[in-house]
């Protein structure tokens, strides 16, 4: 009976059998003790024959699709419980699956229809013959109580009400029949761990059918019956309906599949009526054949009436679809769209075309050199080599066609564009996934009448004869004859499919091949113009989804560029008329974003390329000028295109013939009458002189940079620069040209506009000549400044030098860098832009010339030696050399330096004179402290302790006489040195040896007499006996003030530098 099929992301356990429940017979079955692993797929085919049914509905977004399998197990080559896999799970999910043992002969054993609904179909789909009478359990001798235990764990669908479950025959254990699960992103079939042997040779029951065959007495067969939801992988508007099913390989496969009609039950008669009403254009893929016959067993195609099914009509008669076989493949796909007109194009090859969401397209010219025009007379034109690389993404058509075509056009809006002689005259096309070849050129003359629908009658026959216009991807299962001869063609096809209308030179051609007049004409065909839209062929089957498909493809080759109006004549031949660059555009398509790059790798000769862009005029308006590509150089122009001019290269490959270069008013020399009679003859002379062989240098080169200061704001807002040069010796060119350029971004985002560079005078050994300046910043709306090798262009200056060979060539521009921001800073910092010559330099120095009130605070510059703050050199520069300077003034540094130089010299003595008295003083402080403490102490002497009293009387109170006494009473006034209040006084009585005189009134001194006698006294004491402990040390016992001093003097001058380098960090 039917399982639900466990999926890869949620898998149950498989139901095992009951212990101990396991009875079978020793001679019925084989038994091994290998246990199998789902890991470990074996790749075997397996599948004898596939039957696919199902319908597509409308409102859904999958189509319930049936597959029912024949399977045949060789014993002998495999395991009991071995994994193999049948079809890729792609993205379809499995609802129910079931699979059921067949004997040799193909005979399935007994089954009831109401229980596995899914069995019944899947024996009449695969025609096999008659149930058997007896069931599986029946033969073998299983146990019932291992059938009823097996028929608990299976989920069953629901029976009739007049089933009987006492009729229900036992559901064949999966032990024996193996089960249907996803394994490996595969779905995948799971042997059964025990296969039966036949001890009968042909069962219990004769069936009277032929015995099998050799090979087949050693296989196992089953039928397996999957219920499969298979999604949309695209649908209307912009694809048709598409179904594509996995199927296993296999010789014989059948399809009937339904589809809903294009229009509703509901629909109006009027609508009814037209021509397209009630019909699809339906296709394949591989193709489907139409069955010539109808033949069912007679037991399958009458059922009981306990017995149903979805499929049960023999053909479509519900609606649309298609029904027959197919050859052995991957996966079948069924498209069906509404009927498309049949519009007649001029493609080439006569293919419908697809169309696209978005194309991104990148056009790469390299330009090679100039040439002439083969059949234009005078007009020479550039010679470059084209690539051009296409991503189409959202490739998508509406109807059913695979095979298609997309036009892809060269478009060269005022320039002619043509092949070059000696490089292959056609494009050479590649492509990515989904590419298949592509045509330029006429196409033939093919009929282009509508063909049918591909409705339910027709279908098949229209598909079969478009399978015959293209041979190469017709399918053929059967034999090897054409497909246009598997299904009968209807009448009012005919004429559509046969070669008998179609308009060529010889009549009756065969399809296999042309014949040599054919062949000798196509070769008197001259090829297509580059201008021919070129049609890529496209495999749409190779492109799914639709959604999100790309498609990339490369187109190249060689073209010469030529305007299509002549160039007005031009006294000047090293000026040309620059020409439109040509593009390719993908016709049918929604958006296209295509971006060109132009690199200039000219083969021979000194070239440059000057790219403009694609409107204004160039001579006029300075900011048309966009780049100017020296060799190897490369530049990208705006979503407009552009144009471009190569200057000096010669034609052909060979060098120009040489002119006269003598000083003529208009071409060498400004004005008439500055040219003097020396001049003309050295110029004059150089002319019969031998070309020298020797490489292109310019000896020396020295700039000197004057910054300018107005009086009026007393801010810099200039600065000049002078570049003196010794003038090459090229015999091939008589213009001599350099660059401003910077490095990174001029005109960046925050809205400064380009520094602005005037050109004072140009001078050739003091006279002046012609120059050309041309500013390559930005216009407003124009095309964004670019890059070229990591630099940007400021100005181009060309110098007309004529022949003067090794004269002195002095050039003076000006440089405005005040902008009118930052006014009131004293500091002004800004760049020096130096000259960049395109060829070597020898010695290059660069002098800076002092400001008055300005002192230069910083230079940075690349160059490599510095004799002095104001002088720099470089020698050996190499081509491209680009010379970078920058300077930072102040105003105040000049006026006050002197002033500011004492200041800072006292502040730094007095910061030190600080330092080293703290770092003295603040220990002896210390110290003096603890001495203070301890003369403190002694006010807290205990009571006990007596003190010396000094007395002096001249009283004698015994024969002890007292220091201070004399032998005579005095009558001086006694001083009293009285103790503290605490001093015990004593009581004994002093009796005079002579009179005493009168005793006067004793007046206490003050409290603190003592303390304060007795503290000055210690103080001295102590204070000497500090100097000692100083004058006695050695030079060891003053290491930590040393330390303590170098540590206050470091953090002292971190903060001074933090101080002075505000607001930026110290280095």
């Amino acid at each position: 009976m039917a399982t639900k099929t466990p999926s890869r992301y949620g898998r149950s356990a498989s139901p095992g059998a009951a212990p101990g429940k396991r009875v079978m017979s020793p001679t019925s079955f084989s038994t091994s003790s290998y246990s199998p692993t789902i890991n470990g797929a074996q790749k075997l085919n397996i599948v004898a024959r596939v039957a696919i049914e199902g319908k597509a509905n409308r409102d859904k977004d999958v189509a319930n699709i049936k597959m029912y399998l024949k399977m045949s197990v060789p014993v002998d080559q495999v395991e009991p419980g071995t994994t193999i896999p049948l079809f890729p799970e792609e993205n379809i999910k499995i609802a129910l699956s079931q699979v059921h043992p067949l004997d040799n002969n193909s005979v399935p054993y007994h089954f009831s229809s109401a229980v596995s609904p899914l069995l019944n179909n899947a024996a009449r789909a695969l025609n096999l013959p008659a149930r058997s009478p007896e069931s599986f359990n029946e033969t073998f001798n299983l146990s019932p109580s291992l059938v009823q235990a097996s028929t608990s764990t299976a989920s069953t669908r629901p029976s009739k009400a007049n089933a009987s479950s006492s009729d229900v025959p036992g559901v064949v254990d999966e032990r024996y029949t193996g089960k249907i699960l996803v394994s490996g992103y595969n779905i995948s079939y799971v042997l059964p761990k025990v296969f039966p042997q036949y001890s009968e040779p042909h069962s219990r029951i004769s069936f009277g059918r032929r015995r099998g065959s050799v090979g087949d007495r050693n296989h196992v067969q089953f039928m397996a019956a999957i219920e499969l939801m298979v999604p949309y992988v695209s649908r209307p508007p912009r694809a048709p309906y598409l179904l594509s099913i996995p199927t296993p390989r296999c010789l014989h496969n059948n399809i009937k599949l339904r589809i809903f009609p294009p229009r509703d039950s509901l629909a109006s008669t009027a609508s009814l009526s037209d021509d397209d009403a009630g019909s699809w254009d339906l296709t394949s893929d591989p193709h489907v054949s139409r069955p010539t016959r109808m033949s069912r067993a007679n037991s399958y195609n009458n059922f009981a009436d306990d017995e149903s099914s979805d499929s049960s009509a023999s053909g479509l008669l519900e609606g649309i679809g298609i029904q027959g076989t197919f050859p052995s493949a991957e996966r079948i796909r069924v498209r069906w769209a509404k009927p498309m007109k049949n519009i007649a194009n001029g493609d080439s090859a006569g293919r419908r075309q697809v169309g696209t969401k978005e194309v991104q397209g990148a056009i790469t010219c390299t330009v090679k050199g100039k040439m002439k025009h083969p059949e234009r007379a005078g007009i020479e034109g550039i010679v470059m080599d084209v690539e051009y690389k296409g991503t189409c993404k959202g490739v998508w058509f509406p109807g059913v066609a695979t095979l298609l075509g997309m036009d892809v056009g060269l478009v060269s809006k005022g320039s002619d564009v043509s092949w070059v002689a000696g490089y292959p005259s056609a494009w050479h096309v590649t492509g990515g996934t989904g590419f298949t070849g592509f045509d330029v050129g006429i196409p033939p003359p093919t009929d282009t009448q509508r063909h049918d629908s591909f409705d339910s009658n027709s279908s098949h026959a229209v598909l079969a004869a478009m399978a015959a216009k293209e041979p190469t991807k017709a399918n053929s299962a059967s034999s090897s004859t054409s497909s246009l001869l598997r299904a009968p063609l209807p009448v009012q096809n005919v004429a559509d499919y046969s070669f008998e209308g179609s308009a060529s030179v010889v009549s009756s051609l065969p399809s296999t091949g042309a014949s040599m007049a054919d062949l000798s004409a196509s070769e008197s065909i001259p090829p297509p113009p580059p201008s021919q839209a070129i049609t890529l062929h496209i495999n749409m089957n190779e492109l799914l989804p639709p959604s999100r498909n790309t498609f990339t493809f490369t187109i190249t080759g060689t073209i010469l560029i030529t305007p299509k109006t002549p160039a007005t004549p031009s006294v000047d031949e090293s000026d040309p008329e620059p020409v439109l660059l040509p593009g390719f555009t993908v016709f049918g398509t929604d958006s296209e974003v295509i971006s060109i790059i132009v690199r200039n790798d000219v083969d021979r000769g000194s070239a440059n390329v000057e790219v403009y862009n694609s409107t204004g005029d160039y001579r006029r308006d300075a900011q048309v000028r966009k780049t100017v590509l020296q060799k190897g150089g490369h530049t990208k122009c705006g979503d407009g295109g552009g144009r471009i001019a190569l200057r000096s290269v010669a034609a052909n490959g060979k060098l120009p013939p040489s002119r006269p270069r003598t000083p003529s008013n208009q071409g060498h020399l400004n004005n008439s009458h500055s040219s003097s009679p020396a001049l003309l003859m050295k110029m004059l002379s150089s002319v019969n002189q031998t070309k020298r062989d020797m490489p292109v240098i310019i000896p020396s080169v020295t700039a000197i940079v004057t910054p300018l200061v107005l009086p009026e704001s007393s801010r810099l807002s200039a600065y000049a620069v002078r570049v003196s040069l010794t003038a090459m010796a090229d015999p091939d060119s008589e213009w001599l040209e350099f660059g401003l350029g910077s490095l990174g971004q001029v005109s960046s985002s925050d809205g400064k506009r380009p520094p602005q560079v005037d050109l004072a005078c140009v001078s050739v050994e003091g006279v002046p000549v012609k120059y050309e300046a041309t500013a390559a910043a930005r216009q407003d709306g124009g095309m964004p400044f670019e890059q070229m090798s990591g630099k940007e262009w400021i100005s181009w200056v060309r110098v007309n030098i004529g022949s003067v060979n090794g004269g002195s060539v002095v050039v003076d521009y000006i440089v405005n860098v005040d902008d009118g921001a930052g006014k009131g800073k004293a500091r002004e910092d800004f760049d020096v832009f130096l000259p960049t010559f395109a060829v070597p330099v020898g010695r290059l120095e660069v002098v800076v010339e002092d400001v008055p009130g300005y002192g230069i605070t910083c230079l940075d510059s690349n160059l490599r030696y510095r004799q002095s703050k104001r002088r720099l050199l470089h020698y050996s520069a190499e081509e491209f050399f680009y010379p970078h300077l920058m300077l930072a003034l102040d105003s105040s540094s000049s006026d006050r330096r002197p002033l500011l130089s004492w200041w800072k010299a006292g502040l730094y003595l007095c910061l030190v004179s600080l330092v080293v008295s703290c770092a003295f003083f603040v220990p002896l402080s210390s110290k003096l402290r603890r001495i203070s403490q301890s003369v403190d102490g002694f006010s807290s002497v205990p009571a006990s302790e007596p003190r010396p009293i000094v007395v002096t009387t001249t009283v004698y109170t015994s024969a002890r006489q007292w220091y201070a006494e004399t032998p005579e009473p005095s009558n001086s006034e006694d001083v009293h040195y009285a103790s503290p209040t605490s001093v015990l006084t004593t009581s004994a009585t002093i009796t005079p040896k002579s009179r005493i005189p009168e005793s006067l009134p004793e007046t206490p001194p003050p409290q603190d007499t003592w303390e304060s006698s007795s503290s000055q006294g210690l103080q001295i004491h102590y204070d000497w006996e500090y100097w000692q402990t100083l004058l006695a040390m050695s030079w060891e016992d003053l290491h930590p003030l040393r330390d303590k001093f170098i540590e206050s003097i470091e953090s002292l001058w971190q903060i001074f530098r933090k101080v002075y380098h505000y607001p930026l960090p110290p280095p």
